[in-house]
Formats: structure tokens, sequence, C-alpha cells
């Protein structure tokens, strides 16, 4: 999308910075790294599986669980990246697709419906953008869900999909 990046120095003249990701996005795991932020002057990232923010119906916001995550976004002390939507393994095409995933073992088969890819990605980040206005969401953080039999665990498909909707991710 003819995004340009560029290394800078880091902030306040330092050596390094660190950067805390909290993976898998736990309220009470964050809520203890809050009261530790606060006590350290610290800030991290909460890397989140969207649909801890999803209802019972698995289509409208849990009111609840988004005002609980609000209350720790409230504080300034973390932003939001995107970790998937169920942090389950989405296949390599994106198109329906039938596979083994690889299980140390013989092998576990796996099935995906079309758009699984699209719907982890971009239909996480979009419901994490809903549910938290403030949060840009412009960072992926890849879920470790295993890799398919061939070693794939990240197909080239599903780096261009990533790549359309976000500007970084970390991989696993």
């Amino acid at each position: 999308h003819g995004m340009k990046a560029s290394l800078e120095k880091v902030r306040g003249g330092r050596d390094a910075t660190v950067v805390i990701v909290h993976d898998d996005g736990d309220l009470a795991t964050c809520r203890f790294l809050l009261s530790e932020y606060e006590k350290y002057g610290l800030s991290g990232t909460i890397a989140m599986v969207a649909n801890r923010v999803l209802g019972a119906d698995g289509k409208t916001l849990n009111t609840d669980a988004v005002e609980a995550w609000q209350d720790l976004l409230d504080s300034g002390r973390f932003s939001i990246s995107c970790h998937s939507m169920t942090h389950t393994f989405w296949g390599l095409s994106d198109e329906d697709e039938d596979g083994i995933l690889d299980d140390g073992g013989e092998g576990k088969p796996y099935h995906c419906k079309a758009g699984r890819i699209t719907y982890e990605t971009r239909d996480a980040a979009e419901l994490l953008r809903r549910a938290f206005p403030s949060q840009q969401v412009r960072t992926f953080v890849k879920p470790g869900f295993g890799k398919h039999k061939n070693g794939i665990q990240i197909s080239e498909r599903a780096y261009e999909i990533i790549r359309s909707y976000y500007v970084a991710m970390r991989n696993t």
C-alpha cells in the first residue's frame, strides 16, 4: 500500500526498547500487569484473541467483556494487537480446504471453509476496532497453532492477506 518505514533512534536517547506483549489476552493477568505497570511506569501490548469479546451467539459484542477490557485500556498502559479470531489453524489457501496438521505423529485432518484466513485476520481486527474504537489494531500477533504436515505454518497467501490489513506482524 505504499507505506514506508525507517529505523529511528530510540526515544529519549536510550540504547534499546523492550516490548512487553501479553499473549492471548487474559483479564486476570492483565489486571495484575496493570498494577505492575503502574508501579514501574511501564506499558505493554495485549495480543487479544478477538472472540474473547464476542457474545454466546458468536456475532454480537459481549458488553460485559468489552467494558472489563475498556477499564484496562482507560489506564493508558495498554494497546491492543490482534491475535486472530479463534487462535486455531486457518489453513494455507483461504479457499475451501482439507489437509493434515503436523501433530508429531500420523497427523490430524482439518477442514477450513473458504475465507478462513481472512476471518481470522481482517475480520478479527475489525471486531476489535468496533469493540475498542480508541485502538488502531495495526499489528498482528500470529498465534502458535501448529503447522501443516508439509511443514508450512503460515502460507504466502496468509502473509499476503495480513500485509493487506496490518503494518507489522510478530511470528511465532
